[in-house]
This record gives C-alpha cells, structure tokens and sequence, in this order.
C-alpha cells in the first residue's frame, strides 16, 4: 500500500530518494545578496541612531502633539500609529522649529500604546523638553537619542538569521553537487 499525505497525494520516498533536484546556486547567492544588502541597511540604521548619542543638547518646548494613523493591509485592515511632536528651541539666541522625534521611526500597533509613549515621555504642548541637535548642522534635532534598540534589533536578527540559512543551504548544496 502507499503512503498519502494529508491532501491525498499519493507519494512515494523511494521516488524522491532518487530523484536529485537542486535547488540553483545563483538562487541561494541571490537571497545572501539581499541579506548582506539588508544588514547593511539596518547596521547605518543602528549607526546612526548611536551617533545622536554624541549630538549637544540644549533646551527647548513642545509647540503641537497630534498622533498619526496609517492602514495597511495585511490579511486585513491594520493600523500603525505614530506621534507628531512640534518643538522650538533656540541655539546662540536664534530662534528654530523642528518635529523630528528621533532618529529611527516611533511606531506603535495601538493608539492606547502612542498614548502613553507620548505620556512617558511628558511631550504635552508647552512642557520643556531637551532637544539635541547635530553639531555640524543645527537643523537636524530629535528629542529621543538611540532608540535602535527597540525598534532596529529585531530586523537585524532576522537578518542575520537569513544570511545563516543561506550559508547552510550552500553547504548542503556544495556536499550534495
């Protein structure tokens, strides 16, 4: 008698013990290609967040605090939210505007989580705020420094974890070819 799957197909081990189907290298080599490429991408990412740990800092105040929705679709409707958060700061007495939270975006699945990021934070509309800006160019400001870690080091697991497998299919497709 032979063996059927689930779907009722029937199969046999015999058959495919014999059969000897690679998978083509250029395909494995493609999907390292785009790993590295990503892991690039994401270490300039977690880079550059690092670096605002270095940028001056100085006073500043919450001008406007709204929260941004944006849909996608996925198996459904599904939202992301986001905080908008004006600030002025002044820098050698010269008065500037800037909106920019940090370095990597904020984004939370909820409008409950937004809202108390924005509570935790204590960015309500005429608080004072530190505001750190780019040593080489005032006009770049966050109020948040490096926040890679939570939003940066799940991207790069799975980064890493693609360039692995890849590596392991070219060895098995090295042992078998």
């Amino acid at each position: 008698m032979m063996p059927e799957n689930n779907l009722g197909i029937i199969c046999t081990f015999n058959s495919m013990k014999k059969s000897k189907r690679k998978l083509p290298k250029w395909y494995t080599a493609i999907l390292m290609l785009f790993a590295i490429t990503w892991l690039g991408y994401v270490s300039f990412d977690l880079y550059s967040s690092y670096q605002s740990r270095k940028w001056n800092a100085t006073n500043g105040t919450i001008d406007e605090v709204s929260i941004g929705e944006y849909s996608y679709e996925r198996g459904g409707t599904k939202y992301h939210y986001s905080a908008y958060v004006s600030y002025s700061y002044s820098i050698s007495g010269k008065e500037y505007k800037g909106n920019r939270l940090a370095v990597l975006p904020i984004k939370y699945n909820s409008k409950s989580g937004i809202k108390s990021f924005l509570q935790e934070q204590n960015f309500e509309v005429g608080n004072n705020t530190k505001v750190y800006y780019k040593p080489d160019n005032i006009l770049e400001t966050v109020l948040i420094v490096d926040n890679a870690k939570s939003t940066t080091m799940p991207w790069v697991i799975f980064g890493f974890l693609v360039l692995c497998i890849c590596g392991g299919v070219m060895e098995l497709m090295g042992k078998l070819g």
